[in-house]
């Protein structure tokens, strides 16, 4: 019986020291930021506030000071002002623009040793935002003779079966595709159902920086062939070793040959990306009718490229899409990833050739030329990809769009975005 007593006693204890060490299932400080127009748009001249509503273990803040800066998107200077917390609530006055383009306000407060920072964007008249962009005259010519030459280069594709990434309903292969001059080689993953059926097509292109590609099996699973490729000449089957090692020599490729069409590192890349729709349009089990082009960032620019030089698109999807009005820092606005003149920096002597090159590779030309109808989802909050550069690019785009805004979102997507997109993909093939 003593030892009953004492092993209940032993186990009452375990379960109070469990109990007392359980993780918190809420954030001791929680807070929402809301602006007073729930789609976060005004006109030139209108004055946008933010209302900032926190509680720390479910008590409403009192008397702590919010530090905040408010200016033209990516232009914001240090934490310059404050506002106090009364009863829990914070207003800032962000001041108001006198052109259309988008307003930013970074807002932190600390409460305890709990701080709290957030990024805010508001648009002001974003579909005036005019692109700083000029269209070549030879923009059209310069690309058809860019396909013309990797045409002429056989693909090749090598297909390899990866069973570890297989199963009964569907099959992953590595495919590694000759795509340009000099062996250029693109690899991916070729993901497709197993039911023996004819299916639509599905190019998913990467975002920046060398890293592994993987399988788009979620796509395979609602009845596409999906390639999701490398742009780099990189078998996603190297180690992560390997990927560690040559980070820093591919890395930064996007500022390389920048001060000539001719030698710009996007000009085998764009041309690569229709030659990966070439491949899909090869394939015995595609449908004959529909390829879709969806991805994000760099993949969201990449995905837009593909659809205006290759005519066998029928319908593009990209996210927050890099590369568009990259002349913007120029001009004291907020330009499109990767930031040229000013994250990536060019010297004097080089301006004049780089402003002559980059409209060759500016997605604004792109959309220009856009037939496909396009489904465009992006976030205000997005620091890396500008909401300005993007409204830029899509007031250019004369094909039929539908833009899909979740102004919370920075540089990501909800699943509950993705689930859109994919509903409007779905609801738009041809039969």
């Amino acid at each position: 019986m003593r030892n009953l007593f004492a092993c209940a006693a032993a186990l009452c204890s375990l379960l109070t020291a469990s109990a007392q060490f359980t993780a918190p299932k809420e954030e001791y400080l929680q807070h929402i930021v809301t602006v007073d127009h729930p789609d976060r748009v005004y006109r030139v001249g209108e004055n946008p506030h933010i209302r900032v509503e926190a509680y720390a273990g479910g008590i409403p803040v009192d008397g702590v000071k919010v530090a905040y800066a408010c200016a033209d998107e990516m232009f914001l200077p240090a934490l310059t002002d404050t506002v106090v917390f009364r009863d829990g609530v914070a207003v800032i006055d962000m001041g108001t623009m006198d052109h259309p383009g988008f307003r930013e306000c970074n807002l932190t407060f600390k409460v305890g040793r709990k701080t709290a920072k957030k990024v805010v964007k508001v648009a002001f008249d974003p579909h005036k935002i005019k692109t700083f962009t000029r269209m070549p005259k030879d923009f059209k010519k310069f690309w058809a003779s860019e396909l013309d030459k990797a045409a002429k280069v056989p693909l090749d594709p090598q297909l390899t079966l990866l069973k570890h990434l297989s199963n009964d309903s569907i099959s992953t292969y590595l495919v590694r595709l000759t795509v340009g001059e000099g062996n250029r080689y693109f690899y991916g993953y070729l993901s497709k159902p197993n039911d023996g059926g004819k299916h639509p097509a599905m190019f998913c292109p990467p975002g920046a920086g060398p890293y592994k590609r993987w399988p788009r099996a979620e796509y395979a699973k609602k009845g596409f062939i999906v390639f999701s490729t490398d742009i780099h000449g990189l078998s996603p089957e190297l180690s992560d070793k390997y990927f560690k090692d040559i980070h820093d020599d591919v890395y930064g490729y996007w500022g390389r040959g920048i001060t000539s069409r001719d030698s710009c590192y996007y000009r085998q890349v764009y041309a690569g990306c229709s030659r990966c729709v070439d491949f899909l349009a090869s394939l015995p089990d595609w449908d004959g009718k529909n390829i879709v082009c969806l991805d994000g960032s760099q993949g969201g620019a990449l995905s837009i490229v593909s659809a205006a030089l290759n005519p066998k698109v029928t319908l593009v999807c990209p996210s927050y899409p890099a590369l568009c009005d990259l002349e913007g820092f120029v001009h004291d606005r907020a330009g499109g990833w990767p930031k040229y003149f000013r994250n990536v920096e060019v010297a004097d002597s080089d301006r004049e050739a780089v402003l002559s090159t980059l409209p060759y590779y500016d997605v604004v030309n792109f959309a220009r030329t856009l037939t496909q109808p396009g489904f465009y989802l992006f976030g205000y909050n997005d620091n890396t990809c500008s909401p300005t550069s993007i409204s830029a690019m899509l007031n250019e785009v004369k094909a039929p769009k539908t833009v899909y805004n979740t102004y919370t979102n920075s540089h990501y997507n909800f699943k509950e975005n993705l689930d859109v997109a994919l509903d409007w993909v779905l609801a738009n093939l041809k039969k």
